[in-house]
C-alpha cells in the first residue's frame, strides 16, 4: 500500500496509537491512491485481499511453516473455505495449485515441537490444509505419507497436551491455543478419514 502521502502518515499513526480511524480511511492506505472511473463501485475490501493473497500464493516458492500466524497451511486453510463459499474459482485454484506445490511431496513428518509461544502444530495445520485441498482418496494416501506412523500415535508430540507453565506470560500462554488448534486438526483431519481406518478411531 502506497504511504507517501502525508495523510496517510497521519492515519497509519492513528492507528498505531490506538486511536479510531474510519473503514473508508483503512481502505484508503490499503489501496492508496487508486483512482476508478466514474460509475464504476469500487472493489470490495474482501475482494482485494482475496486478489493479493491469490498472487502471493502464485509467487511464493516457499511455505511458511511456523507455529504463528504466519503459518502459510493455516492461511490456505481458512482462506479456501472463504473462496469455496464466495465462489472465487480463482483464489481457490491459486490456493490448491500452491499447497499442493509446496506440500504434496512431504514424507516422513518427524514433528517437533512444542515450540514455545506457537499455538499451531506446523505438521498437523499442514494435514488440516491437504485435507482441504485434496479428494479425500488422495488426501489418505498423502497423510499415509507425511505421517507414516499417524494409526500407533506417532509422532507422540502431537499428541502428548503442551504444559503452559504460566498463563500471564504473554507468549507462553500461546500454548493454551496449541493444545485447541490441535483438537480442531485431529477433527478435521479424521472427518476426511473412511470408516474403520485406525487413524480416524485414533484422533476422534
Amino acid at each position: 500500500a502506497s504511504m507517501s502521502q502525508a495523510g496517510d502518515v497521519d492515519i497509519a499513526n492513528e492507528m498505531i496509537t490506538g486511536e479510531s480511524i474510519t473503514l473508508a480511511e483503512l481502505f484508503k492506505i490499503l489501496v492508496g491512491s487508486l483512482e476508478f472511473p466514474t460509475g464504476v463501485p469500487l472493489p470490495t475490501l474482501a475482494q482485494l485481499i482475496a486478489g493479493r493473497f491469490a498472487a502471493f500464493v502464485d509467487n511464493a516458492a516457499y511455505p511458511i511453516r511456523a507455529g504463528t500466524h504466519s503459518n502459510t497451511a493455516f492461511a490456505v486453510t481458512l482462506a479456501h473455505a472463504y473462496a469455496v463459499s464466495h465462489q472465487d474459482a480463482a483464489l481457490q485454484n491459486a490456493l490448491e495449485t500452491s499447497a499442493r506445490r509446496w506440500y504434496g511431496g512431504d514424507a516422513g513428518c518427524q514433528a517437533w515441537g512444542p515450540s514455545l509461544g506457537g499455538f499451531l502444530s506446523p505438521a498437523l495445520v499442514e494435514a488440516m490444509c491437504m485435507r482441504t485441498v485434496l479428494p479425500a482418496e488422495q488426501f489418505t494416501g498423502w497423510l499415509s505419507s507425511f505421517l507414516p506412523n499417524l494409526s500407533v500415535g506417532e509422532p507422540g508430540t502431537v499428541f502428548c497436551p503442551a504444559v503452559v507453565s504460566d498463563r500471564t506470560d504473554g507468549k507462553i500462554v500461546h500454548l493454551d491455543g496449541l493444545n485447541l488448534s490441535r483438537a480442531w486438526c485431529f477433527r478435521g483431519v479424521a472427518s476426511a478419514l473412511p470408516g474403520g481406518d485406525a487413524r480416524r478411531d485414533l484422533l476422534e
